[in-house]
């Protein structure tokens, strides 16, 4: 089904990202700061931010609250992170469990996809601030992907 689809490709992906920025500003980042020591995990993650903020949000909107499914896309990222926060305070036994479930949806071809997360890692750019305006960042973006 279509639309079953498009809730974890577009609904969960957008709302996981969302989510991600939004708690960096419940925790006070400064990304100025952040870019000096930002792992390749985090820069992604970041510049997918980046990315969704030069968008537009009725277009992001649109994908959160049109899809038959959204609600139940993201009652699966709150779902996950209530279990990964039982598991990291439980220990390291309970958060293996969790890490061997939050990767099995991508087991047939995770080999695949570690070697795509290298080349993507091998083209980031550094973590220093780009002098790009922020005019010129958004004319890059391309909202609703």
């Amino acid at each position: 089904d279509h639309d079953r689809h498009m809730a974890a490709v577009q609904v969960a992906t957008h709302a996981a990202i969302l989510i991600f920025g939004r708690s960096l500003a419940l925790l006070g980042y400064d990304v100025n700061h952040g870019l000096g020591a930002a792992t390749p995990p985090h820069r992604t993650l970041l510049a997918l931010l980046g990315r969704i903020a030069g968008g537009s949000a009725a277009v992001y909107g649109e994908i959160q609250c049109t899809n038959p499914y959204a609600a139940q896309a993201r009652e699966a990222l709150v779902r996950s992170l209530d279990e990964l926060a039982q598991a990291a305070s439980s220990g390291d036994a309970a958060f293996v469990g969790f890490f061997e479930r939050a990767v099995q949806a991508v087991a047939p071809r995770r080999a695949d996809l570690a070697r795509a997360c290298a080349e993507l890692f091998a083209h980031l750019p550094s973590s220093r601030p780009s002098a790009q305006s922020p005019a010129a960042a958004a004319k890059d973006t391309a909202p609703g992907d």
